[in-house]
């Protein structure tokens, strides 16, 4: 589908910059999951990396896992959030890690020169054989139900969509370099931003169908996520705007009509909408 939505329902000016909004997507939304999830042991803040940090996840569960990356490269994986807890499983090298998430019992990571890299914390200093291994990878998301996307510095995104010993699906779409991922709260859809300026919102059971094309910001787009109940998407941009999109049939629809004039098609619905949703002419 090449339906190319420009109108979010929402637009907040935020005095955001690039590095801020990265900030925002990442090590903030890690840091308030922690704060609601897990009582914090006293010294928390006092937990120290080699460096500037880039990039923070937090393992869902209670087992306490906390990774963190470095601006120059290293990664650690911190254990009951506790001080010196911490193993480096990866040194400081010349490759960026552009994103952290838990998978599986694993901790993968993007790197910008090697592909998906693999740890099992429970043997931290036996790296496992990466993903995707020539690829530039600039951002990860993982679903409820075990799916991993990784996007590329080339704009194309690769989705592991039934374990990570599988081919993936690459999906093209994108002209540039894709910044942040992020996955519907059931896993049905993923939204991607990049560099090109625009979002798109695919269908992760369905990804041979082409995405929602969604511009707006004026310049780069650098982070993407779904609200908790999955209606909503809200992105932030080099243009230092936070917009939110709507994601689910009547308002997304009705961003379609304002825009190409004609309803979905049955094929473009069955591909984004719910099951339980029949098709249904939504434009005047």
């Amino acid at each position: 589908m090449s339906t190319d939505a420009r109108r979010p329902t929402a637009t907040a000016r935020r005095p955001l910059g690039p590095s801020q909004v990265t900030i925002l997507g990442g090590f903030l939304a890690e840091r308030q999951r922690i704060n609601r999830e897990r009582t914090l042991p006293h010294g928390f803040d006092q937990l120290r990396h080699s460096g500037a940090l880039s990039n923070l996840h937090l393992a869902a569960g209670a087992d306490g896992l906390l990774a963190s990356a470095g601006l120059d490269g290293s990664v650690r994986i911190w254990r009951a959030l506790e001080a010196q807890s911490d193993t480096q499983v990866r040194a400081a090298e010349s490759d960026r890690i552009g994103s952290l998430a838990f998978i599986q019992g694993r901790l993968a990571a993007a790197s910008t020169g090697q592909g998906v890299l693999l740890w099992n914390p429970a043997q931290p200093q036996k790296a496992e054989k990466p993903l995707a291994a020539r690829r530039k990878i600039r951002a990860l998301a993982v679903s409820t139900d075990g799916k991993l996307a990784a996007g590329t510095d080339q704009g194309a995104i690769l989705l592991w969509r039934s374990g990570l010993a599988q081919t993936p699906v690459e999906l093209p779409g994108h002209t540039g370099s894709v910044t942040s991922l992020s996955f519907a709260p059931d896993g049905s859809r993923l939204a991607s931003a990049s560099v090109d300026g625009t979002l798109r919102l695919w269908s992760a059971a369905q990804p041979e169908h082409k995405p929602l094309r969604l511009s707006g910001h004026a310049g780069w787009v650098w982070a993407v996520a779904f609200t908790a109940d999955g209606e909503m998407l809200v992105s932030g941009g080099a243009d230092r705007t936070v917009r939110v999109w709507p994601t689910r049939p009547q308002p997304l629809a009705d961003t379609v009509c304002a825009h190409k004039k004609r309803n979905l098609t049955p094929e473009e619905w069955r591909a984004y909408f719910p099951a339980d949703l029949p098709w249904e002419a939504t434009c005047p």
